[in-house]
């Protein structure tokens, strides 16, 4: 029996991004969409071609849990979309890793203002009474010279 090498999460990763960076707003892509994204000919003649690489690409995901297959059932099994899971949209940057803050959910902090920051402090009051909350502003001392 051949051993056959598992494919490296590294590999996996940049397959997934090749398949998902065209399509930002979507977690799962039909499978025209994805030979789309990878520039492969959709012509008939080379239907097996391309399904013998989308499986062999797969795999990968499958296997470092990056993705999930969705099907559809009419009498046999079919594949339908592939849906990104929590791992394949982190890989992708969708989704921070827990305890992190997603930093697109962050303003530029050349464009916050000192009212933005107290007003922010207060809705943050006003959020979480229970919490002393406090901002303080004040001047560097000069050094008397």
């Amino acid at each position: 029996m051949k051993t056959y090498k598992k494919p490296t999460k590294n590999s996996a990763t940049l397959t997934l991004k090749r398949l998902y960076t065209p399509y930002p707003e979507e977690d799962s892509l039909t499978i025209e969409k994805m030979y789309i994204a990878a520039g492969r000919d959709t012509s008939v003649e080379l239907e097996d071609k391309n399904r013998n690489w989308l499986s062999n690409k797969l795999t990968a995901l499958y296997y470092h849990n990056l993705a999930k297959p969705i099907y559809s059932y009419d009498g046999r099994r079919k594949l339908e979309r592939v849906q990104l899971t929590v791992e394949g949209k982190r890989a992708l940057g969708r989704v921070s890793a827990p305890g992190q803050v997603e930093p697109a959910s962050l303003p530029s902090v050349a464009s916050l203002t000192l009212e933005d920051m107290l007003a922010a402090v207060e809705a943050l009051r006003k959020k979480y009474p229970g919490f002393d909350i406090d901002l303080t502003i004040k001047p560097k001392e000069q050094p008397i010279s």
